[in-house]
């Protein structure tokens, strides 16, 4: 019993919280929706009041001309009513979607980067945005399917006490009975939708890699489509199975609640039958039965609203607990205040590892400075590149900003308008060129001036110019008019993104792979002397591109084995000159065999 008080209070905050929902909607909806309900309650009882005016008019000879024509004129306001409430909803849940979707792309998009790493939050997220584009649409239709019902059943009830006083107990007990089958039913389906949060996310990104354009090569080359196809349809059976079982246990429960229901529509019409004639109008006695009947219909369509509610509302509770994850602040800095950039003693480990990819790494970077870090695959580079931009905060140790006033503050989040970076897996923007170098400055005012610059530096001036729009081409295939790059081109609008976004420092994590290395060790000399006063970390695996930097950091099995410039690093006779020398040799051989 003390379950089913707890669901019964928590049914309570489920209504609450769809009420505040709809209510994000603004204020003038949500007052035509209660007007709306308040006129569908008030037509029912006008109809029945109306009827029995008719009954009672006929029976006596006369006429029920007036009687007639106030039935039908609210019966049509009662239909219109429906109508414009169907409307209504759509017009509420978009506006609701509209609010709630972009709340969660806020915290999203404020979460650490590291959380994106974890199944747990991924799952999170899925749920949060599941609950904000489907279960919006639930919780609109429940509130107002409650809402109407309940304000007809409040019309209905004033008529019934007036009819018919002592029928209220049986329809009481018949109102718990479908309470605690609402709670049930929307505890199932939540229960369903939470256990197939993750086997959900897993149809999904089986669903986008099957159509995808990248990963479409491969599946038609080697002929992988049967393997995805057979089990996107396993999981997907997985599915089919579980609400097969949730189906079931819910007809029950309804078979139940409706026999329930029905024993009580039984009994009130015995008891009115009993009192026709002897204390109880015949006119009366049709009103009070067709009154019992349509109460029972719609305590019915209010327990499923409120069944409807409780299983969409516990989806967006998700949402809730979602949209109150702490986000990560972005620090004020003042940048051209900033002097140089340090890692001290930094250490960072992945979640659910116990190993340190990196180990007490000590890295200072001075604004005009280029430092390079190399090192073999799996050495940590790209997980030294994403702690100084503040993306992975250190396990272990600190990330620091010196100023030119002596002054030092401890970074716990991405430093943005700080640091800039281009990474392994840039991001291809399907927007027009101009959108897609200023996404890393998009507070700045307009400068075509910087984004041709910019565009310069990166080496994509001339492809650009043969587009048919220049920067205001659009990119990708996704959408109308786009054009496709190749993977180079787009690694070099990458490139010149980083370069327009003025900040103090600039990290390349292997940021032209799909160039040669005479054209990337061109590339970087290029950005160096366009970019002199910013401080740029240069991670490549091809030693002959970095030569002219300032230092070069030498990792090897996540630790600082060596630093210094190219030719006292050569000296020194290390790794860094046994890799050096290794690398040569195979670019000569590659030479001599073609």
């Amino acid at each position: 019993m003390n379950a089913v008080f707890k669901n019964l209070a928590a049914s309570w905050s489920s209504i609450r919280l769809a009420v505040s929902l709809v209510g994000r909607s603004g204020r003038v909806l949500g007052a035509i929706a209660v007007a709306i309900s308040v006129l569908t309650g008030l037509m029912v009882a006008v109809e029945l009041l109306a009827i029995r005016d008719v009954v009672e008019r006929l029976t006596n000879e006369q006429s029920a001309s007036l009687a007639l024509v106030v039935f039908g004129v609210a019966t049509a306001i009662r239909r219109l009513m429906s109508s414009v409430g169907s409307e209504l909803q759509w017009a509420i849940a978009e506006r609701v979607e509209r609010s709630v979707v972009q709340e969660v792309l806020v915290v999203a998009t404020s979460a650490p980067y590291e959380d994106f790493e974890t199944p747990s939050f991924q799952n999170a997220l899925n749920r949060a945005l599941r609950a904000g584009q489907r279960d919006i649409w639930s919780a609109a239709w429940g509130l107002l399917r409650l809402m109407t019902s309940g304000f007809t059943i409040i019309s209905l009830l004033v008529v019934l006490i007036a009819l018919a006083p002592e029928l209220l107990l049986p329809f009481s007990i018949a109102a718990v009975v479908l309470a605690i089958v609402a709670v049930v039913k929307g505890r199932l389906s939540y229960t369903l939708e939470f256990n197939d949060t993750e086997p959900d996310r897993e149809r999904r990104y089986l669903r986008q890699a099957l159509v995808s354009q990248s990963e479409g090569k491969e599946i038609r080359l080697f002929a992988t489509r049967s393997m995805l196809l057979d089990r996107h349809d396993r999981l997907f059976g997985q599915r089919v199975d579980a609400i097969r079982g949730v189906i079931l246990r819910r007809l029950v429960a309804d078979g139940a609640a409706n026999i329930a229901l029905a024993a009580v529509v039984v009994g009130c019409l015995v008891i009115i039958a009993q009192r026709t004639g002897d204390t109880l109008a015949f006119s009366d006695a049709a009103v009070a039965a067709l009154t019992a009947h349509q109460l029972a219909g719609n305590l019915s369509g209010m327990f499923t609203g409120v069944s409807s509610i409780l299983q969409s509302t516990q989806n967006i509770g998700d949402l809730q607990s979602f949209s109150q994850r702490p986000s990560t602040p972005q620090p004020a800095v003042a940048v051209h205040q900033v002097k140089s950039l340090e890692l001290r003693n930094a250490s960072y480990t992945y979640p659910n590892t116990e190993t340190p990819a990196v180990r007490n790494v000590n890295l200072t970077i001075g604004r005009g400075e280029l430092v390079a870090i190399v090192g073999e695959n799996g050495s940590g580079k790209s997980t030294v590149a994403k702690m100084l931009t503040g993306l992975y905060r250190p396990t272990a140790g600190q990330v620091l900003l010196h100023r030119s006033d002596g002054s030092t503050e401890p970074v716990a989040a991405p430093l943005a308008g700080v640091v800039g970076a281009v990474f392994q897996d840039f991001a291809r923007y399907e927007l027009s060129v101009e959108e897609n170098v200023t996404l890393s400055d998009p507070r700045a005012a307009h400068d075509p001036a910087g984004v041709q610059g910019a565009l310069s530096a990166a080496g994509m001036d001339e492809v650009v110019d043969q587009l048919a729009d220049g920067i205001q081409t659009r990119l990708g295939r996704k959408f109308g008019g786009g054009i496709d790059l190749s993977i180079g081109q787009w690694q070099r609008l990458a490139i010149a993104r980083a370069i327009y976004g003025r900040t103090p420092f600039v990290v390349l994590d292997e940021p032209s792979a799909a160039l040669d290395p005479r054209i990337e060790a061109e590339l970087f000399d290029e950005i160096r002397s366009l970019i002199p006063n910013r401080g740029l970390v240069l991670i490549s695996h091809r030693f002959a591109s970095v030569t002219s930097a300032d230092r070069i950091v030498v990792m090897n099995e996540g630790e600082v084995v060596e630093s210094g410039p190219h030719r006292e690093l050569l000296k020194r006779n290390g790794l860094y000159a046994s890799l050096f020398q290794l690398q040569a040799r195979r670019y000569q051989l590659d030479a001599v065999l073609d």
